[in-house]
């Protein structure tokens, strides 16, 4: 990751809209991809098609928007942040995650749907819309 995206990341972070902005507008189809893939319940195989086209450049932004998600991520309560990084970073199936954390099926899936809001609410109030 370069420099400059590290230094945009961390103002990001501290909650600079220009800066998330700039990021979107640098990478949009990418952001819009990466979305589909974690916070939306599009066709897995749509994504998977779409990322074996990537270039070599495409799949490296792709890699640094993950890394976006990943900071976004780590605010999230310590089992929203388990739960999400085990299925979206790791990607484990249920079951999996199951024998991992000890929850059961219906506190995964609660966990998931509220770590996929917050970072989704995030990525809005950063300038990020969907459309």
């Amino acid at each position: 990751m370069s420099a400059n995206t590290e230094d945009i990341i961390i103002r990001c972070r501290s909650g600079e809209r220009e800066a998330f902005r700039a990021l979107v507008r640098s990478y949009q189809r990418m952001v819009f991809s990466l979305a589909l893939k974690m916070l939306a319940d599009e066709d897995e195989a749509y994504f998977k098609a779409y990322a074996d086209e990537m270039d070599a450049q495409r799949q490296m932004e792709v890699r640094q928007w993950v890394a976006i998600v990943r900071v976004l991520a780590a605010e999230l309560s310590e089992k929203q942040r388990l739960v999400f990084t085990l299925v979206h970073f790791e990607n484990l199936e249920t079951e999996e995650v199951e024998k991992i954390t000890g929850m059961d099926a219906a506190k995964i899936k609660s966990n998931l749907y509220v770590a996929r809001q917050t970072i989704r609410e995030r990525l809005i109030k950063m300038g990020y819309e969907k459309g």
